[in-house]
């Protein structure tokens, strides 16, 4: 029952779908930018958001692990290198759009802090492993942290449950053996980290 628990768990919270819970929480968030935006806008960014962050990238990490991971039998490490390719560059697509479009840097940054964690973790994933789950968690606890400082706004509803969230994935993923403690805490304050000095330097 408890690994059910924790596979439910990873899949509802699986790194690709972080940004998709970032866009709409942000997008009902007080602040000047968000409230200017027509709720078609909202709906037409939120689609794109999902289809270039989440379905096109998921489908070609399934695709990948059906037709190349299990022929040439990788394992660990190996498996992740296409998925996090993958994501970095659509994240990065995502991010050009957003940007070309002018809607906030509050989207924008997110997105490129997306982008450079999915490089950061590739690179890293080549020698050592590392939770992308908590990398993405983290990177979203480190923007709402930096909005709620930057933006003077009282984000305590949403930090609380962000960390508690955290919690339950990290935990999920030491029941499914996927990580180690380290991994778990690292892959975290690593995502808060480069999130924080997105919004913080760029």
């Amino acid at each position: 029952m408890e690994k059910m628990l924790s596979k439910f768990v990873s899949f509802i919270f699986h790194p690709l779908a972080i940004t998709a819970y970032y866009l709409l929480i942000t997008l009902n968030l007080h602040f000047y930018q968000s409230m200017t935006i027509p709720t078609k806008a909202r709906l037409m960014i939120l689609g794109l958001v999902l289809i270039t962050t989440l379905i096109i990238p998921a489908l070609m990490a399934n695709l990948f692990s059906k037709m190349v991971a299990g022929k040439f039998k990788m394992e660990g490490r190996e498996k992740k290198f296409f998925p996090l390719s993958v994501a970095a560059v659509f994240y990065f697509i995502t991010y050009y759009l957003l940007n070309q479009i002018k809607v906030s840097p509050v989207f924008d940054l997110f997105l490129l802090g997306m982008t450079s964690l999915a490089i950061l973790s590739l690179i890293i994933t080549l020698n050592w492993e590392i939770s992308i789950y908590m990398c993405a968690l983290g990177g979203l606890f480190g923007a709402f942290l930096s909005i709620s400082v930057l933006l003077n706004m009282d984000l305590i509803l949403i930090l609380i449950p962000t960390l508690l969230i955290s919690g339950i994935v990290g935990y999920a993923r030491l029941t499914l053996t996927s990580h180690t403690p380290i991994q778990i805490y690292g892959g975290f304050l690593m995502g808060a980290g480069v999130m924080f000095l997105h919004f913080f330097y760029l």
